[in-house]
């Protein structure tokens, strides 16, 4: 299965770019570049998760659709692990829900100039709540 951090460096080394030249295009630092390719943090030694905003520079540096980015992305989270011994722990719905949201807010305002309004945000939120719960009842059929 391939990485995002792998997909990026083969993709970067396919268009003959250095770190810093393939940077530069994205308008990120090298170094940051580095770290997403092989997928730690050099100083901390921690995974590098990119948000959505670097996501769409890294697909504008690549000139690819972010959806190819992202699928690669997703597809990287675990999904064949031993089942737990234990039961397992409900969603941590409440932190997902904030992160969706500050990053929803993020990309609108940076997109469009403004940000949302609350009764947007509402929405969005219910919106992604139930396409949340009909994947999961899917995924039990």
């Amino acid at each position: 299965m391939e990485t995002l951090g792998s997909f990026i460096q083969k993709e970067r080394k396919k268009r003959r770019l250095s770190l810093r030249e393939f940077a530069d295009l994205c308008d990120l630092s090298h170094s940051y570049v580095d770290s997403l390719e092989k997928e730690k943090d050099a100083r901390t030694g921690k995974p590098v998760s990119p948000t959505v905003e670097t996501v769409k520079k890294l697909a504008k540096g690549l000139q690819l659709p972010i959806q190819d980015l992202i699928e690669i992305a997703l597809a990287e989270e675990p999904s064949n692990q031993p089942p737990p011994l234990t039961q397992p722990e409900p969603p941590q719905q409440k932190d997902d829900d904030d992160i969706f949201m500050s990053s929803l807010a993020a990309n609108m305002e940076s997109e469009y100039g403004k940000k949302p309004s609350p009764e947007f945000l509402t929405f969005a939120k219910n919106l992604r709540k139930n396409i949340l719960e009909e994947v999961e009842k899917r995924k039990g059929k």
